[in-house]
């Protein structure tokens, strides 16, 4: 491996112009198509999904389903909807009252304003902003890589391949929809070529390394972004050559970095400390990936493509190809994170970069091995996910970080071959015939799957019976998972011939000696053209333009009704599935009713509030689900005092619901809507002051959970009347009060502030988890308003981490 002073060329910026237009073409091919008017970027449509479905035409919708990025949907859009509206409004975008009883979006929502690119949803509108956000990432994981590799001694044409593999493969391609991920992955290569420069003292560097850092970190998903740390760590231990002043220099702009992302994270802290999610997220096996799913280095559609309905835990593909002795892992198997492809090609290159340069190839090699045997649960590798930050999620969305290793060592490969290399040559041969067998091995097992014996098989190859096979498989689609294997084998055997014929002549030119420049471009072409060509592939089997001109979410009887039912409430959904999600998804799923200005109890967010789960487990045990909460699985529950606190006025149920609380206000099949009737005094009430102090974790508790206390002769509560004028303030007017306490319907969270007729107050907590404010007699002004002291404190530790990195960044020696 060359040194980094050798390495740091003033050439190696050459051409790179004509780069910047070359890696922009396939960004344009695969976003473009949902940039045009009347498009956007979107997993599916939001009439795809029930209520919507049964009313509006919506055949395109359903045909336009990406399946493993549904989330790309909610909460992604409904997050950024929240975040141009509250901009919008002049607020900064931190508290959303209409998820559960009021959520905090500073540090718990996944697009926030403190990445700087997601103020591209002011600009236009989300669905199309996340098409736009795509193309930027992915131009600049691309420009990143060619950069990076050109600083690392390879030609330009050798870097450019690099550049358009890295965006040309399926895990770059796949996740897309999840733009938080493509983010944090995109400024990997960047901060590579920063810490290179810290290493060679020159000046800016540091800043630059500060910098991208800190964007890795606050665009959205920071476990990806400590992966990157962790491996940009390890290759600049590497480069420093073990002398440690410059290695801490490097550490202490890394650190730097993490400081100036304190304006994201330090909410995201706060919120975590009151969520029922941990840092650590369970077990770790089960989350990990199969060896089977090496697999998928060669074809990406193994366990199928984005458009394919599998889903565990009766995942076919999964069943069927992962060893018995992996089910823990095949009955949560994940599609998305499951698929480690890169390219065919690029998986190919590598080998033979692997096998003939073997010294040049030992640092992207070893952080490869490193990062697979974490996502796939290798002992020691699994050791690490006890460390701070690698327990958070499953582990396998390491993977994201592996794109830049593979093109890395295909770089390699391709130099090999383009030298003539005669080892080169020989592990081309045996890595297409390795390619070769696996599309074969495919093509058998997808006859095997598609016979009538395939239940039998499978009931046989996990010793169960056929009649619990044929019940576990009852919703998995056989025929079609045979389908998907077999066009994934004549796909793999065609394209192993493509790359080997592009091999073959690289290799050959190589052999014949120093080519002129025109017939290196001529050699590099056919393997442009297999990249692009694989990538176009999986672009259209992962995302498709959704046709947002009639709008995205259109008007509705069902949600009309479930409005009117609501009022000023929160909706409940009634599930009495095993799985406690499988008539919720089908009750206006969690976050749609968020888009129609509905109060929901149990959205879906990322750091649910632990106040909430323990009520609501309070009222049924059978609520929870995985960290937060999904349900109420039976009518018997509706009478419990907590569903009047947390103001439930409207149950959703896949049936007519006969119970004294409710009133059935809308139906039609597999969806009806019951208003339910909330016992006095309902939310913003005044309760006579008994003298009593906060204690506990429930602090305060008045009617209905307590008898209410003896009031002095006279005594009322007066009017209340309320507004919010914005997501982030609430304002109560009280007349005519014998005084007391007021209690809020609301979420007790440190960041609220108030003031009681323009005097500071403090808020308690009362009924376990709402506000509740010391009022006195009389009219009363109550002006409350969110200000969570840790974006206050956030923010100005990324001012004063990045002032620090500026100064020193301009030191001769940092």
């Amino acid at each position: 491996m060359a040194s980094v002073e050798t390495t740091s060329q003033p050439e190696s910026c050459a051409g790179m112009g004509r780069a910047w237009l070359l890696l922009l073409v396939l960004p344009i091919v695969f976003f473009g198509p949902a940039l045009l008017p009347g498009k956007g970027f979107l997993p599916q449509h939001p009439s795809s999904l029930a209520p919507l479905s049964t009313e509006t035409s919506a055949a395109e919708a359903q045909e336009q389903i990406n399946y493993w990025t549904v989330d790309g949907l909610f909460p992604f859009l409904t997050d950024a909807l929240h975040l141009r509206h509250a901009l919008e409004l002049d607020c900064l975008p931190t508290w959303n009252p209409m998820l559960g009883l009021g959520y905090g979006t500073a540090g718990g929502s996944l697009v926030t304003p403190w990445y700087p690119p997601n103020l591209l949803h002011l600009c236009v509108h989300p669905a199309r902003a996340f098409g736009w956000l795509a193309l930027l990432h992915l131009l600049l994981l691309g420009t990143g890589a060619a950069l990076f590799l050109r600083r690392q001694g390879f030609g330009l044409g050798s870097a450019l391949l690099a550049g358009w593999a890295i965006q040309a493969g399926g895990l770059s391609l796949f996740g897309a929809h999840y733009g938080m991920k493509l983010a944090a992955v995109a400024w990997f290569p960047w901060c590579l070529l920063a810490a290179q420069g810290v290493l060679a003292r020159t000046r800016g560097a540091g800043l630059r390394l500060c910098v991208f850092t800190a964007l890795s970190f606050l665009a959205g998903f920071p476990p990806l972004a400590v992966f990157a740390l962790g491996a940009l760590t390890l290759a600049g231990l590497f480069w420093s050559k073990a002398e440690m002043g410059r290695f801490a220099a490097l550490i202490g702009f890394l650190l730097l970095g993490v400081a100036a992302a304190g304006v994201g994270l330090l909410p995201m802290a706060e919120s975590l400390g009151g969520a029922e999610r941990s840092l650590n997220s369970g077990e770790y096996l089960p989350q990990t990936a199969p060896a089977e799913a090496l697999g998928t280095l060669l074809a990406p559609g193994m366990f199928g493509l984005p458009s394919d309905p599998f889903f565990a835990p009766s995942h076919p593909l999964a069943l069927w190809l992962c060893a018995p002795e992996n089910l823990p892992q095949t009955l949560q198997a994940n599609g998305l994170e499951w698929n480690l492809h890169v390219g065919l090609a690029v998986f190919i290159l590598a080998l033979v970069g692997l096998c003939s340069r073997p010294r040049r190839s030992l640092l992207p090699g070893a952080l490869l091995l490193l990062v697979l045997g974490f996502g796939l649960g290798w002992t020691p590798m699994s050791w690490l996910h006890v460390l701070p930050g690698l327990g958070s999620g499953a582990p396998t969305r390491a993977f994201m970080i592996t794109p830049l290793l593979w093109v890395w060592l295909a770089a390699l490969g391709l130099e090999a071959l383009a030298a003539g290399c005669r080892r080169a040559g020989k592990c081309l041969a045996l890595s297409c015939s390795m390619a070769l067998g696996m599309g074969l091995y495919l093509g058998k097992q997808a006859q095997a799957l598609g016979s009538q014996e395939a239940t039998s098989i499978l009931a046989q190859r996990y010793t169960v019976g056929l009649e619990a096979a044929k019940e576990h498989l009852a919703g998995a689609d056989l025929a079609l998972a045979a389908q998907r294997l077999e066009s994934e084998s004549h796909w793999l055997i065609g394209w192993t011939l493509a790359v080997a014929l592009a091999g073959l002549a690289t290799w050959y030119m190589g052999r014949r000696g120093p080519a002129t420049s025109r017939g290196v471009a001529w050699a590099l072409l056919p393997w442009f053209i297999v990249v692009g060509g694989e990538g176009l592939r999986l672009s259209r089997a992962s995302h498709r333009p959704v046709n947002i001109e009639a709008g995205l979410f259109p008007p509705s009887p069902a949600m009309d009704a479930v409005r009117e039912a609501t009022g000023t409430g929160r909706v409940l959904r009634l599930d009495r599935s095993a799985s406690g999600v499988s008539e919720v998804e089908r009750l206006a799923r969690p976050n749609l009713l968020q888009a129609y200005e509905i109060g929901d109890l149990t959205p879906y967010v990322v750091f649910t509030p632990r106040d909430w789960v323990d009520a609501l487990a309070q009222v049924d045990p059978l609520s929870r689900y995985r960290s937060g909460a999904s349900r109420l699985s039976d009518p018997e529950h509706l009478d419990h005092p907590l569903l009047d606190v947390m103001n439930v006025t409207c149950i959703l149920a896949t049936d007519h619901i006969e119970h004294p609380r409710l009133e059935h206000v809308f139906g039609q099949e597999g969806f009806h809507v019951h208003r339910r009737k909330v016992g006095a005094p309902g939310p913003f009430a005044v309760f006579p002051d008994s003298g009593g102090q906060p204690t506990g974790d429930a602090g305060l508790l008045f009617p209905p959970l307590v008898q209410a206390p003896e009031a002095a002769p006279g005594w009322s509560p007066g009017e209340v009347r309320w507004a919010r004028p914005t997501p982030t303030r609430l304002d109560v007017k009280i007349t005519n009060s014998g005084g007391g306490w007021l209690v809020m319907d609301g979420s007790f969270q440190p960041g609220w502030k108030a003031t009681v007729n323009g005097v500071d107050a403090d808020f308690v907590r009362a009924q376990g988890l709402l506000r509740a404010l010391r009022v006195p007699a009389g009219d009363v002004t109550v002006r409350t308003h969110y200000e969570p002291w840790s974006l206050r404190l956030g923010a100005l530790l990324t001012l004063l981490a990045l002032a620090i990195a500026w100064r020193t960044s301009q030191l001769k020696n940092h």
